[in-house]
């Protein structure tokens, strides 16, 4: 299509990097435009007499004033690119173009260490000493991750470290903030690897990815991948005009509400943000495209969406209003959103690529006329072309080989595991561009999922184990089967600990019935007031007595089934969820389930058959093959950033029913 790129438009004046090309060359994380420059010492500007000339030449132009008589007036300049895709190289390229993992202790004396048990996310002072390198002394650190991610100090935590903050321009290799994520959502330590290295090819920004094993004081706590952070410095090499304001998304939340600032000499009063959601939410469609693109760099952002929905980033912007930053770029003012989080990418190969999502931003971009419609699925059908993903699994192979030395002396078995990791992605990327596309020879699916009224958030009082009603329906597959009957006072359960026999596609050690996020049960045991009695129906929930608190009843709450089951195409991801607002503390959720015919997904990461989790976190354990009723656990822990989390009753197979009895039971610990 004429005019359509995945450089955008004019203005981004953004360069695609054909994958067709090998981007490595054993330095994958080099930054593709700028690869064969040479370091460039002190600033980027130019001599001050030449810039002298130039603000003189340009100072007669503006009076009328011509050059020599017979020469013909320059041409008009064009207007600067708000992303820079040429940057000038610095000792940061070196760092993370090093074909190496990086040893780094952190030095931390028992006061400090003290402070981050008590107060993880605010910064401690600390060393920070990489094998062979002077070490900094007056870094600041801090624990940083949400759900599914974060870990106490005693665990594997996940650091932020800012070396400028106590002791101001001390640097650390051209950067002045980074992370050091525990990749305990990703054991094979690639996912934000490889999609860092694909957001160079496209030209979006994105903080570039290095691994190293890390310790504290004398504790070996492991492999780590090394991420740089967004700050000044990042704003500074990746767009032209770094001043503008930077906000965090945080944890699930939409550009809406009130996000924090991290960098920026913009408003002060969020005025972008609210103009920006202002301009997706006109309702006159062609005033709605002429206000959005005042506000948004919308070729760009058609790449961000694009990008993500490729990678199956099901928990970032597009898809979860999660993990992102957006960047107001001046003069402009335009908005750029940047990817964050991608440890969790593809996942579901047939993650789907032109359906309506829930996001302000994707609906106002998506839905807003037809013509547009057509240019993100030519930026989709360019990006799917040219990212080979042949190529994107020899970037994997390369990569584990360089991972290799340093897990085989953690462990092992780790090393042996890192052929397995390099097949998983080689599979996994194989598959995903094999439902791109077919995606891209079938229509777009323009109706948004109906949901029900009570999707809002609810905020119980948890000062007593509460019940959770009103769960709404979700499906990730198209002809998955949602269905929800009213519930009745039934009989005992004959024997809840004695299911029937599994599915023979699934290992026995799975087929737990109780997962947890810290432990793995089995099936739930009567109590010592709980003693079997004969059921009148064979798969008989129990009653609502049996699952309440001492003394506690779900009164005028009223008991519902929810089933799910697989439909036509033989491939299942369904659920029902449930929204609550939680203040910060441990909590353990419970309901009753029964499968009938369950048969997995293989290589699911989520986890198999039925289960009950958090959104965002995966579980090991769960239902398959045919049980009577079971009772489902799941323990989480919501910090205090955290505005909300989403419960999970879900079925991911390809075969078979599952029923649901609500409501659950949600308890403080």
């Amino acid at each position: 299509m004429a005019g359509v790129s995945l450089a955008g438009n004019a203005e981004s004046a953004r360069q695609f990097h054909s994958a067709g090309e090998d981007l490595n060359d054993g330095r994958e994380a080099q930054h593709p435009v700028a690869k064969h420059r040479q370091p460039v010492a002190g600033s980027r500007a130019l001599p001050v007499l030449l810039v002298m000339w130039l603000a003189l030449s340009a100072g007669c132009q503006q009076e009328g004033l011509s050059g020599p008589v017979g020469t013909e007036a320059p041409p008009a300049a064009q207007p600067r690119a708000a992303i820079d895709t040429d940057p000038v190289r610095d000792a940061s390229d070196d760092f993370f173009d090093a074909n190496t993992v990086y040893r780094i202790t952190l030095r931390m004396t028992e006061t400090q260490l003290e402070r981050l048990r008590a107060e993880p996310r605010s910064y401690a002072q600390g060393t920070l000493a990489v094998e062979g390198e002077q070490p900094l002394t007056d870094v600041a650190v801090k624990l940083k991750g949400a759900a599914g991610s974060f870990q106490e100090l005693d665990g594997k935590p996940a650091f932020t470290l800012n070396t400028g903050k106590f002791l101001k321009g001390q640097e650390f290799h051209r950067l002045r903030k980074f992370h050091l994520n525990n990749s305990v959502q990703d054991e094979s330590y690639t996912s934000e690897w490889l999609c860092a290295s694909i957001c160079r090819d496209l030209g979006i920004p994105a903080p570039r990815v290095a691994h190293a094993r890390v310790w504290l004081n004398d504790r070996d706590l492991g492999l780590y991948v090394l991420k740089e952070g967004f700050d000044r410095n990042f704003l500074r090499r990746n767009f032209t005009h770094p001043g503008g304001n930077l906000y965090d998304g945080g944890f699930c939340q939409e550009i809406d509400a009130e996000l924090e600032r991290d960098e920026g000499r913009g408003p002060v009063d969020r005025s972008d943000l609210q103009g920006l959601v202002a301009a997706c939410l006109e309702p006159d469609a062609t005033v709605r495209a002429e206000r959005v693109a005042a506000k948004l760099d919308v070729a760009a952002f058609r790449t961000f969406m694009a990008f993500e929905l490729l990678i199956a980033h099901w928990d970032g912007y597009c898809g979860n209003r999660n993990n992102y930053r957006v960047y107001f770029a001046p003069p402009s003012g335009k908005a750029y959103f940047l990817p964050h989080g991608m440890d969790q990418t593809f996942g579901d190969p047939e993650f789907p690529l032109f359906a309506d999502l829930g996001g302000v931003v994707p609906q106002a971009v998506w839905r807003g006329d037809e013509a547009g419609r057509r240019d993100y699925r030519e930026v989709v059908r360019q990006m799917v072309e040219r990212l080979d993903p042949k190529k994107l699994s020899e970037r994997v192979r390369r990569l584990q080989e360089r991972l290799k030395p340093a897990l085989a002396e953690l462990d092992p078995e780790l090393e042996r595991r890192a052929d397995d990791w390099k097949d998983d992605w080689r599979q996994r990327l194989e598959a995903r561009w094999a439902s791109a596309a077919r995606q891209l020879t079938e229509p777009d699916r323009l109706e948004l999922p109906e949901q029900p009224e009570w999707q809002e958030i609810e905020e119980p009082d948890v000062s007593q184990p509460v019940w959770l009603a009103r769960w709404y329906p979700q499906k990730q597959t198209e002809d998955a089967e949602l269905s929800e009957e009213p519930g009745e006072e039934p009989a005992r359960p004959t024997d809840p600990a004695t299911p029937e026999p599994q599915s023979q596609s699934q290992p026995s050690e799975t087929t737990e019935v109780t997962a947890t996020s810290t432990e793995t049960k089995a099936n739930a045991e009567p109590g010592e007031d709980e003693s079997p009695e004969p059921s009148p129906e064979p798969h008989a929930p129990p009653a609502a007595e049996e699952t309440s608190p001492p003394g506690e009843q779900p009164g005028p709450v009223p008991m519902v089934v929810c089933r799910v089951g697989v439909g036509e195409s033989g491939d299942c991801v369904a659920s029902w969820r449930k929204r609550v607002r939680l203040p910060p503390g441990l909590y353990r959720v419970t309901l009753w389930a029964r499968v009938e015919g369950v048969v997995p997904r293989e290589g699911d990461d989520r986890g198999p058959g039925v289960g009950l989790r958090l959104s965002g976190q995966n579980r090991e354990t769960g239902l398959v093959g045919t049980t009577d009723w079971t009772e489902l656990a799941w323990e989480f822990e919501v910090l205090e950033e955290q505005p909300e989390i989403e419960l999970v009753a879900e079925l991911r197979g390809t075969a078979g029913q599952a029923w649901f009895r609500m409501p659950a039971r949600l308890e403080r610990r």
